[in-house]
């Protein structure tokens, strides 16, 4: 993708740009759809292939309660983006400036003037603008003035409705991890640092890697014990994923640790990549650490008794794809280069 910070120096030259633009939280299978889309048309035209999206979430720029946990970081969207062919990736940074901006102002301002749209597409319930105040309808009597077309596309939709990411959020928080994954196309994913933890895993047999997630506003599924996949300095681990707040011993504060099967040496500093691949049980308080011990046994055998039914079943462990290589080293994504996208300030276009 293409990387640059000023929008009109590189961008402005191409004139011929086809663009898709919304939040994208999660770059589920409704998402990549509508993405899929864009690449295709752009290959086919010789056009360059442009994903707008805003950074922060807007609902918690507009002060709205409760506003939604992230499904996607940034940094997570560049990965997953790259991976998908996107040219280019724009992030408009959304401010109260930015969401008081003048509908037909957005439009003239980002798609006519700095990426010279000729084509843009969305969904059909896309809103841009102060108050929302763009829709569909004024989007295309804005691109016949101004010479682009507008594709709008129909929400995806599975058994349970709409696939969307409010959807993808209530499963997660309900441990509905199967139906979030399935959604997601893919296993939800945390990204952070290995910290310092209280030693009580290694008390009980189980040492884990305890995580601080880099982004403060990343969705954190609900409490239990998860079957997962990390990647730690370069090498894939299978292992168990525990969230909670360990109530066994009175924790009051929720921690996120990962113990890694075979795992040897010091992980503390490292980054980590851990893909959550099974929902096994919602966190509990036992009586003592014996039954503590005894029930992480229990679900240590569950645990490698579903990676080996995965490996059989699909010829291997599940892998770690799209994960930005240089930042978490994972052997298995495309190394991203030194920044790949374009950031926006709406304000001073």
């Amino acid at each position: 993708m293409l990387i640059t910070k000023r929008l009109r120096a590189h961008l402005a030259p191409h004139r011929r740009s086809i663009v898709a633009f919304g939040v994208f939280d999660g770059l589920h299978r409704g998402h990549r759809a509508l993405i899929g889309l864009l690449t295709a048309r752009a290959r086919r035209r010789r056009a360059v292939s442009v994903v707008l999206t805003f950074e922060p979430h807007p609902q918690s720029v507009l002060g709205r309660r409760p506003w939604p946990m992230i499904l996607t970081t940034l940094a997570e969207k560049e990965a997953l983006l790259a991976g998908m062919g996107v040219d280019v990736l724009g992030i408009i940074r959304f401010s109260a400036r930015t969401a008081a901006t003048d509908p037909a102002a957005f439009v003239r301002r980002i798609l006519v003037d700095r990426l010279a749209a000729t084509e843009v597409i969305c969904g059909e319930d896309c809103g841009f603008g102060k108050d929302r105040g763009g829709d569909l309808r004024l989007l295309r009597s804005l691109g016949d003035d101004a010479g682009f077309t507008v594709t709008a596309l129909r929400p995806l939709a599975n058994r349970a409705g709409k696939v969307s990411s409010t959807g993808i959020r209530r499963d997660l928080l309900a441990g509905e991890l199967a139906a979030a994954n399935r959604v997601l196309g893919r296993p939800y994913r945390l990204l952070g640092t290995i910290v310092p933890g209280y030693g009580i895993g290694r008390t009980l047999g189980y040492p884990t890697a305890n995580i601080r997630l880099d982004d403060a506003a990343k969705l954190v599924p609900a409490d239990g014990v998860y079957a997962a996949a990390a990647a730690i300095g370069g090498r894939r681990y299978s292992g168990m994923l525990y969230i909670g707040n360990r109530p066994t011993f009175g924790g009051a504060r929720r921690q996120i640790e990962f113990h890694a099967f075979g795992a040897r040496g010091r992980l503390t500093g490292r980054r980590i990549a851990v893909d959550l691949l099974k929902y096994l049980r919602p966190d509990r308080a036992f009586a003592d650490a014996k039954q503590l011990r005894d029930a992480i046994a229990a679900d240590q055998r569950r645990i490698e008794r579903y990676f080996r039914r995965r490996a059989a079943g699909r010829g291997g462990p599940a892998a770690l794809d799209s994960c930005p290589a240089r930042r978490y080293n994972c052997s298995t994504a495309q190394p991203l280069g030194p920044g790949n996208q374009i950031t926006i300030d709406i304000a001073k276009t």
